[in-house]
């Protein structure tokens, strides 16, 4: 996948202004020869970011939690 969304459409634009098209095969409607299978595509890609955003957000809440419990653990057993 794309580093970022902003990557993953410049880079159907890219390949649709050297006419390579991109449709996929089990989803209808993602097809970038039409301006609703660009946007469709578009789409994907934020939620895809979307989902890479919040499981690194959430990695590192839980390892902030994490440090934050074992300090207060080696506290106690001293």
């Amino acid at each position: 996948m794309a580093i970022s969304e902003r990557m993953a459409v410049e880079a159907i634009s890219d390949l649709y202004a050297r006419g390579v098209v991109i449709m996929s095969l089990t989803e209808p409607g993602i097809d970038t020869t039409t301006p609703m299978g660009r946007v469709l595509f578009g789409m994907v890609a934020l939620f895809a970011q979307l989902r890479v955003n919040t499981i690194r957000d959430n990695t590192r809440r839980d390892c902030s939690m994490r440090a934050k419990a074992a300090k207060s653990l080696a506290v106690r057993a001293f």
